[in-house]
């Protein structure tokens, strides 16, 4: 699950726009306890106390980083948020409901701070599952890359290269230039 939400947060690493460092620091804290909680709590249970002390402390440290934030017309919404997720935490409430609000003030904080996230929206890993499967003659034929006779010819080695090439370059096609038109 660590792994995932590693990957994830690598993934949806803030960009700085025009944000300071204060709100960078901030979504990561948000994005951290909006994944990790659910490894501190089950069923309103702590089932890790080490992750569960941090999520108490970073929900704290979000809360006074919301307070300091520079002026906007959303500072009271984005500390009722705040002051909202601490309490949860402190309750030990479902892992969903702190992920859903911490997906909530993040998107707002990323949209009144001007703060460019890349990629914008995670990548349609059933459309990345499709091209993956795909047979490699197939992907390279589609292409115009290779030729049944060329293919036979060529060592083994060669070909799984070609095909990691081919595959990226679908996996590309299909899940990352979306997200450069959205």
């Amino acid at each position: 699950m660590k792994k995932i939400a590693l990957l994830i947060m690598f993934l949806t690493f803030p960009v700085v726009s025009q944000a300071s460092t204060n709100v960078q620091q901030l979504l990561q804290l948000v994005d951290y306890i909006g994944v990790d909680y659910r490894e501190a709590i089950k069923d309103g249970q702590v089932i890790n106390a080490g992750e569960y002390g941090e999520m108490q402390d970073f929900s704290l440290a979000i809360l006074e980083q919301v307070r300091n934030l520079p002026d906007s017309e959303k500072q009271a919404e984005f500390t009722l948020s705040a002051e909202k997720l601490e309490k949860l935490v402190t309750a030990k409430a479902d892992p969903d409901k702190i992920s859903s609000l911490s997906a909530t003030l993040r998107a707002g904080l990323i949209e009144t701070y001007n703060v460019a996230v890349i990629p914008r929206h995670v990548p349609d890993m059933k459309q990345a599952a499709i091209f993956y499967a795909k047979p490699v003659a197939v992907v390279m034929a589609m292409k115009g890359w290779a030729t049944a006779h060329w293919l036979k010819d060529w060592s083994r080695h060669l070909l799984i290269s070609l095909t990691m090439i081919a595959i990226g370059k679908e996996l590309y096609s299909a899940c990352i230039t979306p997200l450069r038109k959205g």
